[in-house]
Parts: C-alpha cells; structure tokens; sequence
C-alpha cells in the first residue's frame, strides 16, 4: 500500500499574522470580485430565468444554434440542445422579449416545430 509521509510543519516560526494573511487575502479578492460584478451588472451572479422572468420554449429544426438564434427578434439569450434527442432545442428568452405567442409564430414561420413552449413570472422567494 501507499503510505504518503506528511511533514510536521512548526507553526511556532510564523505569527499570527502571518498565518492570516493568505486567507485573508483570498477573502478580500473574493469580496472584491463580486462587488465589481454587482456594480457592472446590478446582482453579484448572472440570474437565471427562475429570477428574471421570460419564456421558454422547446422546438424540433434541422437548423443550426446559429440560425435558431438569427430567426428571432429579439434574440434569444440562449439555444441549448436536448440531451439525447437530435435536432431538438430549448430556446430561452428574457422578460422583455414579449408575448410568447409572437414567439411561437416567428417559430413557425422558420420552419421549426414548436413542441411546447410557456412563460415564467420572476420569483425571489
């Protein structure tokens, strides 16, 4: 078996603050982090749909994420694929992009087949 042979360290050569400060430093580079991403975006981590509110909506196309992204006005914040079904996609679109209705006929006007698609209110509770 593997015996790993860890080194005695003495704690005794270093300060209090010395010991300290390498935690301490993590801790403020974190805190500065996430100050400047709630300064640049308004909340210190990018929300998802649960927070935000918008609507979803799957559909089956031959088209590429590209072109799935280019048929919508307004863009979709994101195109993802469905696990192992090909040619089946989860478009997602924030609270501003508008009535899912519009959406499912600019769908449709695309070619794609829209298997279900549905709005979520913006929840914090």
């Amino acid at each position: 078996m593997v015996e790993f042979e860890v080194p005695e360290i003495d704690y005794d050569r270093y300060s209090n603050r010395q010991l300290a400060a390498v935690p301490l430093a993590v801790l403020a580079v974190a805190i500065a982090v996430l100050v400047g991403s709630y300064m640049l975006t308004g909340s210190p981590v990018a929300l998802g749909i649960d927070f935000t509110g918008g609507s979803q909506m799957t559909v089956e196309t031959g088209m590429s994420q590209s072109e799935i992204r280019g048929s919508f006005s307004p863009e979709p914040v994101s195109v993802q694929g469905v696990g192992s079904q090909d040619n089946t996609y989860v478009v997602t679109f924030d609270e501003d992009a508008g009535d899912i209705s519009s959406l499912t006929d600019q769908a449709e006007a695309a070619g794609m087949n829209v298997i279900g698609s549905g709005e979520t209110p913006a929840s914090f509770g």
